[in-house]
């Protein structure tokens, strides 16, 4: 299930991104990787380790639903460490993968 949710990373790439590894557009940017706990009654800060002022969210999951949860997060991420949650989730706590993208 996270792998079909995962199945084309480089689509969520654009000109001027890349993986890292040489398979996107340019090297100029780099992935981070995270998972965050997302409240399902409250909005507001959230850890997210290695975060900087600056990336941009790329892909957020819900995996309950294995459906697309960034509209519940900030664009671009303003607190070095945190990510914003800006929309609660119905239901429990999720841990929802992140990916961010970090320009150069």
């Amino acid at each position: 299930m996270i792998g079909s949710a995962l199945t084309g990373i480089g689509s969520v790439l654009t000109a001027g991104e890349s993986d890292g590894g040489g398979g996107g557009a340019a090297v100029n940017a780099s992935l981070i990787y995270g998972a965050v706990l997302a409240s399902p009654t409250t909005t507001g800060a959230r850890t997210l380790t290695g975060a900087q002022v600056g990336d941009v969210v790329k892909m957020a999951i819900d995996m309950t639903g294995v459906i697309d949860a960034r509209t519940c997060f900030e664009a671009t991420i303003t607190v070095a460490g945190q990510i914003q949650q800006t929309a609660t989730f119905p239901g429990g706590n999720l841990l929802v993968p992140v990916l961010l993208v970090r320009p150069s």
